[in-house]
């Protein structure tokens, strides 16, 4: 018995929230006009020096679960409490749920998943995306990070049964809070079509460092968004340049989403362009690529002294963050001309 659904390649890496539910929607082009008019907002946690928690510069959607904000995937959660009451076997739950043509993210302890960099180091709970299953080989089908690279993997029954028992266990002995289940299948009944107002929009709220988006629902006091992320990102690095003791996760992962987003705006005006939604953007299409390649040296600066990054490396990201944020301030600033003239 086998059965493995289909999986894209996702555009985005920087934050598991996005490859997993991006890998399920990218391969139809009905998404994509929905795809390119989000992912512009990006935020920043402006009190992590503060409260003393880790430094997050990612995309902005809204303060909504990860794995419910697509609007072409239909999302069921289920409690592990509740599935565990069920007295049904995780491997039988499994194979019903992708044979009715849902993907299963759940979470798990990694220190049982062969390629991961928690394997039989620490405990370490992590959420998983399973695609399929084989049950002669006696496998399941995942995708996700193995040895720093992202892609298609497998793991035996033995290890998962493993990680979700000790998942369980850190549960009930309140080592990790507890996470539902989700299950995720293709909307194919939903339908979006590109809205000029709303990508205009979207460009406003990033250039004025604004986002209205849940307002009726949350009021931002932690958050800031848009160009005004520079700052930020700038006030983080000097305090790794100054070695204060602050969590530096996010050291390498923020220049990442830092690059996708900018190589994402080149991909999006492409896109809009050539489908004549936007015109006479080559000039900004010229100038995000330029943010593009400054954002990966600086990526790439991080990644290549990331054992012993010393101050001069810091010293280099923050002047280039300092460029970017000049370079994609006036870009924007002329992109907002044109768009008014059209």
């Amino acid at each position: 018995m086998k059965n493995i659904l289909p999986v894209y390649n996702p555009p985005l890496l920087g934050f598991l929230r996005w490859p997993y539910t991006l890998s399920i929607t990218m391969g139809y082009n009905e998404t994509l006009p929905w795809f390119y008019t989000n992912f512009i907002q990006v935020k920043v946690n402006k009190n992590f020096h503060e409260k003393k928690s880790e430094f997050n510069f990612n995309f902005y959607r809204g303060e909504r679960n990860e794995f419910t904000n697509n609007p072409f995937i239909s999302t069921t959660s289920i409690d592990v409490d509740f599935l565990n009451g069920l007295n049904h076997d995780i491997l039988s739950f499994l194979k019903y749920s992708i044979d009715s043509g849902y993907y299963v993210v759940m979470l798990v302890d990694e220190f049982f998943i062969p390629g991961k960099y928690s394997y039989f180091k620490e405990n370490y709970p992590h959420h998983i995306f399973i695609y399929g299953y084989d049950f002669e080989k006696k496998v399941l089908f995942l995708t996700g990070f193995s040895h720093g690279v992202y892609g298609h993997n497998v793991i035996n029954f033995y290890d998962f049964i493993n990680s979700y028992k000790s998942i369980i266990n850190m549960y009930n002995n309140n080592l990790t809070p507890k996470d539902n289940i989700y299950l995720m299948k293709f909307n194919s009944n939903h339908s979006y079509n590109f809205s000029e107002e709303v990508f205009k929009d979207e460009i406003l709220s990033y250039y004025y460092s604004k986002s209205h988006t849940d307002s009726l629902n949350y009021i931002n006091v932690d958050n800031e968004y848009g160009l005004k992320t520079y700052k930020h990102l700038i006030y983080y690095y000097s305090l790794l340049s100054e070695e204060v003791e602050i969590n530096d996760f996010g050291k390498i992962r923020s220049l990442h989403i830092l690059w996708e987003h900018k190589n994402m705006m080149v991909k999006r005006l492409e896109y809009l362009s050539e489908n004549g939604h936007l015109n006479n953007v080559e000039l900004t299409i010229m100038n995000y690529n330029k943010m593009a390649k400054k954002a990966m040296i600086l990526r790439n600066l991080i990644l290549k002294s990331n054992v012993h990054v010393d101050k001069s490396v810091y010293i280099k990201v923050i002047n280039g963050l300092r460029d970017l944020e000049l370079i994609e301030s006036e870009a924007l600033e002329k992109a907002l001309e044109l768009f008014r003239k059209n």
